[in-house]
């Protein structure tokens, strides 16, 4: 990692990389107030989850990732995102804004917008269920 990435995990600044280079070990150096808490319960194969960890958007919703099996998980579920640029903010004052990825908001956009048009178009009366 350059200078520059670690003089931003020491100041608790955003920091800006791409999705296939993310690593649980980035997360928890970004979040200095995240991954403190580690889960009492145990889980299968002597995996360590955490209590307080932060979230990852999806296509489809938000995903907590409070592990390095969940993140790899996460990553092979949005393969399509992979050069995708990952922008992870300590101080954003929203928990769904810590982790952001311009890309998948303007793929949801791109594609929700098309079935909002499909709607539109149409006159009351013509929903059919379809």
């Amino acid at each position: 990692m350059n200078e520059s990435k670690w003089r931003k995990f020491i100041l608790s600044e955003a920091v800006t990389t791409t999705v296939k280079d993310v690593t649980f070990d980035i997360l928890k150096d970004t979040f200095k107030n995240k991954y403190q808490k580690l889960k009492t319960s145990s889980v299968s194969g002597g995996r360590k989850l955490y209590n307080d960890p932060v979230a990852f958007p999806g296509a489809t919703g938000m995903t907590y990732i409070s592990d390095d099996v969940a993140l790899e998980r996460w990553k092979n579920k949005h393969t399509e995102f992979s050069n995708s640029e990952i922008i992870l903010d300590p101080d954003s004052k929203e928990w769904f804004n810590l982790v952001q990825i311009p890309d998948i908001k303007k793929d949801y956009d791109e594609r929700y917008k098309g079935i909002g048009d499909y709607y539109d178009k149409k006159r009351p009366g013509e929903f059919t269920g379809d």
